[in-house]
């Protein structure tokens, strides 16, 4: 299926308190498709496993959870 759009965007910040550095990679990543929309995101701070989410739309702008829009919060059937 060929995405209509595709976009990304990314930051890395870096902070030193006291001597010790914490920093944080950030990046999300949305693909546009006449079926909807992914939109898939990465975080991670330093010395924490890095953690990954996907979300997807329907059309409409709906949520898609387990295969099935969501409508006013709650599953469909």
């Amino acid at each position: 299926m060929p995405f209509f759009s595709s976009s990304s965007f990314s930051f890395s910040s870096s902070v030193s308190i006291n001597g010790k550095t914490d920093s944080q990679r950030y990046a999300t990543q949305t693909q546009l498709t006449p079926d909807g929309k992914t939109v898939k995101t990465a975080s991670h701070r330093s010395g924490e496993p890095v953690y990954t989410e996907t979300r997807q739309y329907d059309s409409a702008g709906r949520p898609i959870v387990d295969g099935r829009v969501l409508r006013s919060g709650q599953p469909t059937q």
